[in-house]
């Protein structure tokens, strides 16, 4: 399956089923995935979340993730820029 068949699969899916799932992974794979949330963020991906704050506190908190594989930042758009 193609990568954009997957994600639109994703799209389908209401808020709690997707939450279901977030939280599903990050169950499975416990210390190895870190989810930071920007504190501008959305209400939804805040509950998400493990860690929250500004940029510069959840940079600070990234770097002393020793047993994260992953690390999924959930910034804002005026981070990128």
């Amino acid at each position: 399956m193609e990568l954009a068949e997957e994600l639109a699969k994703y799209r389908e899916l209401s808020k709690d089923e997707l939450k279901s799932k977030i939280r599903a992974v990050k169950e499975r794979m416990g210390e190895a995935l870190v989810i930071l949330g920007h504190h501008y963020q959305r209400d939804d991906i805040i509950e998400l979340s493990d860690f929250i704050g500004d940029s510069f506190k959840l940079s600070k908190v990234a770097a002393e993730q020793a047993k994260a594989k992953y690390i999924v930042f959930c910034g804002v758009h005026f981070m990128a820029e």
